[in-house]
């Protein structure tokens, strides 16, 4: 399923399989990700987006999985844009670190 996503989403996106399969919080601590897809219901609290992907027939519920990733993509890029302000702002009033 992660090669059928990825070939869909494009090489852009890094998609890695998690293993072992059982995920909870103490598994996938370690993992740096920004959404985590799952075949799976979930009861775990965390503070990215889980996306629940699932066949309807024979393709995949992509469509939304992709406007998860691009508004993933623009609040990453806002933050960016924000802290650079910031360190922008401090630079000019002399308040570097």
């Amino acid at each position: 399923m992660a090669s059928e996503i990825q070939s869909e989403i494009g090489h852009s996106v890094a998609i890695t399989t998690h293993a072992p399969h059982h995920i909870n919080l103490d598994s996938i601590e370690e993992h740096d990700f920004d959404i985590l897809v799952t075949t799976t219901s979930l009861y775990i609290d965390i503070d990215r987006p889980i996306f629940f992907i699932y066949r309807k027939g024979e393709a995949l519920n992509l469509h939304q999985l992709k406007e998860l990733i691009q508004q993933v993509i623009e609040d990453k890029k806002a933050s960016y844009r924000k802290m650079i302000k910031e360190r922008q702002s401090q630079l000019k009033n002399g308040q570097a670190q």
